[in-house]
């Protein structure tokens, strides 16, 4: 059965660690338009329950459809990352260029030949945090609402505490991915679900739920930075 709970932020940790079920729409503080689109979804999914195999199958592909779409804007993200201009040049340039690098022909990147076995030690939770100041540098530029995706925030958030041997909860998430609380709700949960993030139990209370990069999210953000590397370099350095 589909439920739809709405919470205040002061109650988010508690509600959020009892909600498990993913057939569960969790709303914090909603605006008029998140309460109408969740009983659109909650409407939407009722219908495909009454036509398991018609309705239900379409209704599957267009999630898997708006999940490309998605994870499109995302990569899109990472590439014009490259473009923003960071005041951690110290950093930047300490990043060690020694590696094989491969260049494609038909796209304007380059690669590392190979990964590091131990990618933790390559990137500093400081050099994290340059990168979000960075990102942040866009609200005061332009609309900050032009920026509305968080998934890339909520990961680079996630990879400096990790770096700094902190756990994340819930609520301190939201407020990381610079977003309304319901929105980084649900990238949250889109990205558990395509395994990036994994959910953790309070060892002292285990009733809140920590939310940490998985492995393959750490493998994948870790990668960036040194596949990036390069990037940053030339952009800093000025050259051509």
């Amino acid at each position: 059965m589909a439920l739809l709970v709405s919470v205040g932020f002061a109650g988010l940790e508690r509600v959020h660690g009892l909600v498990r079920s993913r057939n569960t729409i969790l709303l914090c503080e909603p605006c008029a338009e998140d309460l109408v689109a969740a009983i659109a979804a909650l409407a939407e999914r009722h219908r495909s329950d009454e036509h398991l195999h018609d309705i239900g199958a379409e209704a599957e592909g267009d999630r898997f459809e708006r999940l490309n779409d998605q994870l499109l804007r995302l990569h899109r993200m990472i590439e014009t990352l490259v473009q923003d201009r960071t005041s951690e040049e110290g950093d930047l340039h300490s990043w060690n260029d020694d590696e094989v690098m491969l260049k494609s022909p038909a796209r304007p990147y380059q690669a590392s030949s190979h990964q590091s076995s131990g990618p933790e030690q390559r990137v500093t939770a400081h050099q994290v945090r340059a990168v979000l100041r960075a990102r942040r540098l866009r609200d005061h530029l332009v609309a900050a609402d032009l920026f509305a995706d968080p998934a890339w925030d909520i990961l680079l958030d996630l990879l400096a505490a990790r770096l700094e041997n902190t756990q994340v909860s819930v609520s301190s998430l939201c407020i990381a991915a610079a977003v309304p609380p319901t929105t980084a709700l649900r990238w949250i949960r889109h990205l558990t679900d395509r395994g990036l993030l994994k959910r953790q139990a309070d060892s002292r209370d285990g009733r809140r739920i920590f939310i940490a990069l998985s492995d393959s999210g750490m493998e994948a953000v870790v990668r960036w930075f040194q596949e990036s590397r390069p990037h940053l370099q030339c952009m800093m350095d000025g050259a051509g």
